[in-house]
């Protein structure tokens, strides 16, 4: 089973019994009704996200930026990357030693499609919308809500 499969059904998986019966094996999988995406092209697509993720947070041109700014920019290098270096490069077995050309061209070269710039916004936006995990103990949080502070003995 490819790679990128396998990473699909252990997220999905995970997800499905770390909701507790809140998230269906639909959702967990991120499928959608009859005519959605396959789960190799779900695959592609996640993998995708989290390139053009990372490459966001991490290329100094654009890590400052708001997502909507980031997109529009990313989009615009993606676009000349292709139409230029991409035309010498796509033989090469090795990915360009600089970013973001390296992440361009495993996109190009896997044949992950490069979103459009509302789409781009929205992947890039999704690194504000970890969940949130609270770390207090049950008890903890009850007491503190009736107003009684868990570590006094008195």
């Amino acid at each position: 089973m490819p790679y990128l499969e396998k990473m699909l059904l252990v997220e999905g998986i995970s997800a499905f019994l770390e909701g507790g019966g809140q998230v269906t094996l639909d959702q967990a999988f991120g499928f959608r009704r009859p005519g959605g995406v396959s789960i190799r092209r779900a695959a592609s697509n996640k993998m995708r996200n989290d390139i053009l993720l990372h490459l966001k947070q991490s290329h100094p041109e654009w890590s400052g930026l708001a997502p909507a700014v980031a997109s529009r920019r990313m989009r615009k290098a993606f676009d000349q990357y292709e139409a230029g270096r991409w035309k010498r490069e796509r033989d090469s077995l090795a990915a360009p030693s600089a970013e973001p050309y390296a992440s361009f061209w495993r996109l190009l070269r896997d044949d992950m499609r490069m979103p459009q710039i509302d789409r781009l916004r929205e992947i890039l936006s999704t690194e504000f919308n970890t969940p949130f995990e609270f770390r207090a103990s049950p008890s903890t949080m009850t007491e503190s809500l009736r107003g009684e502070d868990a570590s006094d003995d008195d």
